[in-house]
């Protein structure tokens, strides 16, 4: 456990979030089971990331999915956050939402956040982060601007936008993924942040992840 409390000093390097860093490592992007090995011990990063396919381009009308709401909603700085993060996934065209799939699945997951409301009008940005563990392995990535997955070190300075927004709205639609995945179990961490061009940025997201399984 102590060796858990210091690599999370070490992640965030922010006193007075320490006791949030030790809560948000249970089940999210902060996770002590992130891979600490790897993240310690930076490889270079891949040209092509292994088990992440390519995405289809997001459709001009992000397609509706049946949600499921995310629970303990918080900010990385420990503040108290009045937002809402939701999440689903489906492979019949968002008839149905479930999230057990096979490798011929086509899955689409969308997901919608319902900024504080004293963040709604101002200038933001959206990310996306995905857990994979594949054959025992874990890593992490992040959607980008561009919406292709990039390998990510866990560090939120480097944390790329999935999406800049002029204007953060009511409601927020984001296409999390679109296409077949690979075998192996994925969590899906979603969230917002105001516009940050420099340093950390504080990230609005779920400490429980949205989790889907994927066989052969």
């Amino acid at each position: 456990m102590k060796i858990f409390r210091l690599l999370f000093i070490i992640f965030f390097a922010a006193t007075p979030s320490l006791v949030f860093s030790m809560t948000w490592g249970e089940n999210s992007w902060g996770n002590a089971n992130w891979g600490a090995d790897e993240i310690t011990k930076p490889k270079p990063e891949p040209s092509v990331i292994p088990d992440v396919p390519q995405q289809k381009p997001e459709p001009s009308v992000i397609p509706d999915v049946p949600q499921q709401s995310l629970s303990r909603i918080i900010r990385t700085d420990g503040t108290a956050a009045d937002a809402t993060i939701s999440i689903g996934a489906s492979s019949d065209g968002g008839e149905t939402s479930n999230t057990i799939f096979s490798v011929d699945d086509e899955v689409t997951l969308t997901a919608k956040v319902y900024p504080d409301s004293s963040d709604v009008g101002e200038e933001g940005e959206l990310y996306v982060v995905m857990r994979s563990t594949v054959d025992g392995r874990k890593t992490f990535t992040a959607l980008n601007q561009d919406g292709n997955w990039e390998a990510w070190n866990a560090s939120l300075k480097s944390l790329p936008s999935a999406k800049i927004v002029a204007s953060l709205q009511v409601v927020e639609d984001v296409l999390v993924y679109s296409g077949t995945i690979t075998a192996g179990e994925r969590l899906f961490y979603v969230g917002y942040s105001l516009f940050t061009e420099e340093g950390k940025p504080v990230i609005t997201t779920s400490l429980s992840p949205y989790k889907i399984t994927v066989s052969e």
